[in-house]
């Protein structure tokens, strides 16, 4: 009788963020930065950012763009004691 090796799935499908900015109207750059940002799922593998086609999808689907824009206009604003003494 011959050992059998349990069938394992298959690996996921890693992408840059080059291949990744291929399929988005976005740069390498900024595909980086979301990762970095913690907006974009994915690992550094060897010196190499990664993420997967489901992430992008993700990111994608809940509009991280648009939620970081609102961000940074928040931290823009002025404070209501800082206000109030001008």
């Amino acid at each position: 009788m011959k050992h059998q090796r349990p069938e394992t799935p298959l690996p996921r499908r890693y992408l840059t963020p080059e291949q990744a900015a291929e399929q988005l109207p976005m740069s390498a750059d900024w595909i980086r930065e979301q990762l970095r940002n913690g907006n974009l799922a994915g690992s550094k593998v060897g010196g190499r950012w990664l993420t997967t086609q489901a992430s992008i999808d993700e990111m994608v689907a809940a509009g991280s763009n648009s939620t970081t824009r609102a961000r940074r206009r928040r931290r823009r604003t002025i404070p209501p004691a800082v206000t109030s003494a001008l």
